[in-house]
């Protein structure tokens, strides 16, 4: 099962855990773009531009990278799901703040999950990274700090693993 189908099965699934097996069935509010068509006894639901690619995430600058550093997205529709990992081998002159590169800008603001977080430059107890546009803002709180805020937590040999999903206005 690719992908496609596994999302057409997941929207049949959901609407028939809703109790409903038949688009005529359906209420207004489950009316999905474009309309479901039925299949036998299922639904299925043709996914608006579906895609998928790798990316680079970068902190910008002079920055070094090791193997590890990957990218990876889905878009259905506006909705990106990404994940990834930065390994930084040498900062430079790279953003300390920020993970850059985005496949796509957000619509809004995003939140995205950080996974692994090794060697990072300043000691934090929190970290979460924040969509803006086409880059990921590293918040963090130190032990310090009540707060969280834009500290400058990449350095050299930094790893961060992250992944998260948001809206982008790009429908294509």
């Amino acid at each position: 099962m690719d992908r496609r189908e596994f999302v057409q099965s997941s929207a049949a699934l959901m609407l028939a855990g809703c109790g409903y097996t038949e688009v005529d069935d359906m209420p207004q509010e489950f009316t999905l773009q474009p309309s479901p068509k039925r299949s036998g006894h299922g639904i299925n639901v043709t996914v608006p531009s579906y895609r998928e690619a790798l990316w680079t995430p970068t902190s910008s600058g002079t920055a070094t990278y090791g193997v590890n550093t990957f990218g990876r997205y889905a878009k259905i529709g506006r909705l990106v799901f990404i994940e990834g990992a930065l390994d930084i081998t040498t900062i430079g002159t790279g953003n300390p703040l920020h993970i850059l590169g985005m496949p796509f800008s957000a619509l809004q603001f995003g939140t995205i999950s950080i996974g692994v977080a090794t060697n990072l430059a300043t000691a934090v107890v929190s970290l979460v990274g924040r969509i803006y546009g086409s880059q990921i803002d590293l918040w963090s709180r130190t032990a310090a700090s009540s707060d969280p805020a834009l500290n400058a937590i990449l350095g050299d040999t930094t790893y961060v693993e992250f992944s998260g999903w948001y809206h982008t206005a790009d429908a294509a």
